[in-house]
């Protein structure tokens, strides 16, 4: 039964109907895990919602201008949008779900009771065995809290956070860290309300691949006062993205709540995880109504 709360939605972000068996399973395993709560499957409006139509019991669709998720740079530049976030403004949190995610168990409400503003895999430098933890934050499979994604984005204002600025790598764009530490310095001038707003172009325009996610984990915290994460260390307990192996062995060798990327990565080791926890590949089944 689905819960009725506004506390936590699910959200699926794809730009078709039209799946492969991969993406199937994903979906499916999402609504045999997490089907008591909201969950909604965003895409297209060009796209006929009705070739989805078995999940329509549980799952609300959405449909947005094509425009919105017609690239990856466009999906990233419509989840940095106050937009995007304003269609789920009832929802205290949101857990954004791609369809390369697998979930081995339900921890939403227990991750929602951490109260943090976002939560995202860990992200490393490097592959495995020498790969090197460098922060938590991940957007393929992250739980974010809808009011201060909401203030982030519409914010015009710029917080001194020198030694924040100086955790920061060159590795993130020597361009952002220069024109964010000219930010800094002007603080509190009359300028400061525009930073924001220009700083978020900057990154949108000058990316190679524009990645949300890098926005939100890096540099967010410079235009909100308070920006609550997880540690990369425990971030690993909320899910595993690239390097699986060495996020498992962070973890305790414990079982997350999920996985992105899961076939890309380490294929065969999650599927380790997922019969561990009794979610074998076909193990998922769903009537059609």
């Amino acid at each position: 039964m689905v819960q009725n709360s506004n506390r936590v939605a699910v959200v699926i972000p794809h730009w078709s109907c039209k799946l492969s068996s991969s993406l199937d399973y994903s979906l499916q395993l999402c609504y045999s895990v997490l089907g008591k709560h909201p969950i909604f499957y965003l895409t297209k409006k060009s796209e006929d919602v009705h070739l989805l139509d078995q999940y329509r019991d549980r799952i609300e669709f959405l449909q947005v201008d094509d425009t919105c998720l017609d690239s990856n740079d466009s999906y990233n530049k419509f989840l940095m949008s106050p937009e995007f976030y304003r269609l789920f403004e009832r929802f205290e949190y949101i857990l954004i779900y791609q369809l390369d995610v697998v979930v081995f168990e339900d921890r939403l409400l227990e991750w929602c009771d951490k109260g943090y503003d976002y939560v995202g895999p860990p992200m490393f430098q490097g592959d495995e065995p020498h790969s090197v933890l460098w922060q938590a934050g991940n957007g393929g499979f992250s739980l974010r809290k809808v009011s201060s994604f909401l203030e982030l984005l519409t914010s015009r204002k710029v917080f001194k956070k020198f030694e924040q600025f100086r955790q920061l790598r060159a590795e993130l764009g020597l361009l952002y860290l220069v024109t964010l530490r000219i930010m800094l310095q002007f603080s509190n001038s009359w300028l400061t309300g525009y930073f924001p707003g220009l700083f978020r172009v900057l990154y949108i325009k000058t990316s190679r691949c524009i990645h949300e996610d890098g926005y939100f984990a890096f540099f967010a915290e410079f235009f909100i006062e308070k920006w609550a994460m997880p540690t990369a260390e425990e971030s690993a307990s909320f899910a595993y993205d690239r390097c699986p192996r060495t996020a498992h062995a962070i973890n305790g060798f414990k079982t997350p709540f999920g996985c992105h990327a899961w076939e890309k990565f380490d294929k065969a080791f999650v599927e380790g995880l997922l019969k561990d926890s009794q979610k074998t590949i076909t193990a998922v089944s769903v009537s059609k109504p």
